[in-house]
């Protein structure tokens, strides 16, 4: 199995996959059902359950910082800055000491050229913005 590593199934049949697939859709659609309400004005709650699900949100990683665009250019360093894409589903970091939550995965993630590359966790990171 290309998720856990057992011997006797293949991916399509891995109860450990299937089990992490429907949590990180129960996840997104909590944080959909949220993002709604506060849609629909419910709110300051509505706004502090948004703030909630950033907080926990899924499959992110990394000792991140966003840095506004009204910021003065700094200068990128790939080991230590993390460059946030917020049009991405997921992301993914080589620094595992970034995540204040994890989970050890096995997913398949495949690339642009058809290469297959493995996340080995999936997990929550706080964001800081730099200024």
């Amino acid at each position: 199995c290309a998720f856990c590593g057992g011997p006797s199934h293949v991916l399509a049949d891995c109860h450990r996959f299937k089990a992490a697939q429907t949590k990180a859709k129960e996840e997104r659609e909590e944080v959909a059902r949220n993002q709604q309400k506060k849609k629909r004005g419910g709110g300051a709650k509505a706004a502090q359950e948004a703030s909630q699900d950033t907080n926990r949100a899924t499959e992110f990683a990394g000792n991140a910082s966003i840095t506004p665009p009204s910021s003065p250019a700094r200068v990128f360093n790939p080991s230590a800055d993390w460059n946030t894409d917020t049009g991405a589903t997921s992301h993914m970091t080589p620094h595992r000491h970034w995540f204040t939550t994890y989970t050890p995965t096995r997913t398949p993630i495949r690339l642009a050229d058809n290469s297959i590359v493995y996340a080995e966790g999936i997990g929550s990171v706080q964001f800081q913005l730099v200024f």
